[in-house]
């Protein structure tokens, strides 16, 4: 039995043709925004005095959003208050 050749069209060229269009997250990353979990996968920790806790400091892979669904979490690092020693 043959397969069939449209199985093997690329899922990008599918989705362009059906009027479907992955595009970035933009609007759910800002420096300064507090950490979300749903929208954010935390990559690093950076220890900060000018952010509070759990504050996006730095976006280091944009996340992706289909038809207004999450498909990849924007990777970030998040703000630690630094611990002065007395």
């Amino acid at each position: 039995m043959r397969s069939n050749p449209s199985s093997r069209i690329p899922i990008a060229i599918l989705m362009s043709c059906r009027g479907m269009s992955l595009s970035l997250a933009s609007g759910t990353v800002g420096t300064g925004e507090k950490f979300d979990p749903h929208l954010h996968e935390a990559v690093g920790v950076v220890e900060s005095d000018e952010y509070p806790d759990d504050t996006v400091v730095e976006e280091i892979q944009k996340g992706y959003a289909m038809n207004g669904r999450l498909i990849r979490p924007s990777k970030v690092k998040v703000s630690k208050r630094r611990e002065h020693s007395k």
